[in-house]
């Protein structure tokens, strides 16, 4: 497969003639699978999903023949780009091994044991098939050990789509001054509220209502869960000294802190967002490119904690640990995470690259917007550069509007970002990749403000 590149303007085609086979193939979806899709997130966005045919690198063609750089990467898992031959390889191998064995294997025992080495926080590692199982079973393991109910999560903040977590991860704006009386909002329907009553939900980055709940309800929490950086609602980045003491806020009141780095993890750094930011959790959660595309989570932390499984905490899972992931696993790690992590400082520095292109582009057009997060993740803001993004309520001064159109453009033109504008590195991406982009995103960023 040739590499991707964009095309050049927007009206060499039209846009109902560019995505009609992939509208064409969701309406026939339609007819057997419920909205047509398996999962509601690849229905956001101005432009129909899209219905891709293959990929291999950077780059995906859809059912229209449409050529992308794609940044979007699976939503992250794919840290090696699309079809990587160690992946491939390991899957192969994988095969002649056998699959699930209702039974133990030895690669599970080797891929902990590189967690462990690569991971600050982790003496002992439970694996999981999602991010999700992991999620719940982080949540579990810390009421068991604490013997507390309360879990604090934070606005924005996605841990998962299970019922025990999935609250406030896009709630209603409300007035700034009500920024610290946060209330609990149910992301679905078909949520009791029993399944969320010991979630307590606070504005994050802000030290003073953490600080204010713990040292009111401290002896109650059984844990903090955050995402070390808040990846999915703009990418925004903790504030200088957050991390460090929201830990000494949970140390000093015996709650865990939990770190989900599904994300972050192995992405960031190889020890993840903890090693890369020098803040440790007690329990850290990961997925997405653990494993390089195949589904695959975990559980990682002290051991203490983790022991809980072997003190009546209940975690099952028929495809916990199953071959392929584990080989997959492995193969991914050796390749991102040896070398002191080379591939992923050179992916974060591509990364870099376009941030500096993007953020010289909105300056120069003279648009309101601020570029967050990390070479190997970040995100587009359409806000006043003057103000930084802080927390979820802060992203009342993000023009959605603005971001929906640039994000439909870029894809119109060959260049797939996700929904909410972010960009995901893989060590696939090239040179070449970054600098159409860029240019790509300029074009289309001038004519934005020429539209103004």
């Amino acid at each position: 497969m040739t590499e991707a590149k964009p095309v050049s303007g927007t009206n060499l085609q039209k846009i109902s003639d560019r995505y009609s086979e992939s509208e064409r193939l969701l309406s026939e979806a339609r007819r057997y699978l419920a909205a047509g899709v398996s999962s509601n997130a690849r229905l956001v966005g101005k432009r129909p999903p899209l219905f891709i045919t293959h990929a291999q690198g950077s780059a995906l063609i859809d059912a229209n023949g449409n050529r992308y750089i794609d940044y979007v990467i699976g939503l992250g898992p794919m840290i090696l780009g699309h079809r990587a031959e160690a992946i491939e390889t390991a899957i192969l191998e994988s095969l002649a091994i056998g699959q699930v064995f209702g039974g133990q294997s030895s690669l599970e025992a080797q891929l902990a044991a590189r967690i462990v080495d690569l991971v600050p926080c982790a003496e002992l590692v439970r694996f999981t098939n999602t991010g999700t199982e992991a999620d719940l079973l982080a949540v579990r393991l810390a009421r068991a050990f604490t013997g507390r109910p309360k879990i604090i999560k934070f606005e924005g903040h996605y841990h998962g789509w299970g019922d025990g977590l999935a609250v406030s991860i896009k709630p209603p704006f409300v007035q700034a001054d009500l920024r610290n009386s946060v209330q609990t909002h149910p992301e679905s329907l078909g949520m009791t509220p029993s399944s969320y009553e010991d979630v307590n939900v606070l504005p994050w980055n802000d030290l003073d209502a953490i600080d204010a709940y713990l040292n009111w309800q401290g002896q109650t929490v059984a844990g903090v869960i955050m995402e070390p950086v808040m990846c999915n609602n703009g990418v925004i980045t903790p504030s200088p000294g957050y991390l460090e003491k929201v830990r000494e806020l949970c140390t000093a009141c015996g709650a865990l802190l939990i770190f989900d780095e599904v994300i972050t993890g192995f992405r960031l750094a190889p020890g993840g967002a903890q090693e890369r930011l020098g803040v440790i959790p007690d329990l850290a959660i990961f997925g997405k490119a653990l494993a390089a595309g195949v589904p695959m989570g975990c559980v990682a932390g002290r051991a203490d904690v983790m022991d809980m499984l072997t003190q009546g905490v209940m975690h099952g899972g028929t495809y916990s640990g199953n071959v392929t992931g584990l080989s997959v696993g492995l193969a991914t790690l050796e390749q991102t995470c040896t070398l002191g992590g080379q591939a992923l400082k050179t992916l974060d520095s591509m990364g870099n690259q376009l941030i500096e292109r993007l953020e010289e582009s909105l300056k120069r057009h003279r648009i309101a917007g601020q570029v967050q997060g990390y070479g190997a993740h970040f995100g587009l803001l359409f806000a006043p550069r003057e103000r930084r993004i802080l927390n979820f309520q802060d992203l009342r001064l993000v023009d959605r509007s603005a971001g929906d159109e640039f994000v439909a453009k870029m894809l119109d033109v060959g260049v797939r970002i996700t929904s909410r504008a972010s960009y995901f590195l893989s060590t696939a991406h090239t040179s070449s990749n970054i600098q159409d982009t860029a240019e790509a995103a300029d074009a289309i960023l001038a004519e934005m403000a020429r539209q103004k």
